[in-house]
């Protein structure tokens, strides 16, 4: 589920922009991502208890993600990146609690893929601008 999500939010991602294009096959100017997520820590449960069972916390987890770009072509690694990230509410402190549930979770993660997707949206464009017009394979 993870890993699924997380290539849909990417996709959506790369749609809404003008700069990149994804496609399924290698080629000329293409770059191949692989992403993974390790190190994945849940905090609370999702699956709450019959009748009255409010978990408050302030975060869900942590996770990381772990990125190869490479050249399609060739299949040279061209960059590696980690970054962890603590799944939490907006607004709430590393100190503060919010409402934590099955709904709270999972649009706590979609936001963090988000932010994950639109950084490397941001540093693929960068890239574009410098060495001409990539196109993203996502795999």
């Amino acid at each position: 589920m993870l890993a699924t999500e997380f290539a849909r939010v990417f996709a959506e991602q790369v749609e809404q922009g003008e700069h990149l294009v994804l496609v399924e096959a290698p080629g000329h100017g293409v770059l191949r991502l692989s992403a993974a997520l390790a190190d994945v820590t849940k905090r609370v449960r999702t699956q709450q208890r019959p009748g009255r069972d409010t978990v408050f916390a302030n975060s869900a987890g942590q996770l990381t993600l772990v990125l190869e770009i490479r050249d399609s072509e060739t299949d040279e690694l061209l960059a590696r990146v980690f970054d962890r990230r603590e799944v939490r509410s907006p607004g709430v402190s590393t100190t503060g609690l919010a409402l934590s549930n099955s709904v709270t979770q999972t649009a706590d993660l979609r936001r963090t893929f988000r932010r994950w997707a639109q950084l490397l949206h941001e540093r693929l464009v960068q890239l574009q601008e410098v060495e001409g017009p990539p196109a993203a394979a996502v795999q």
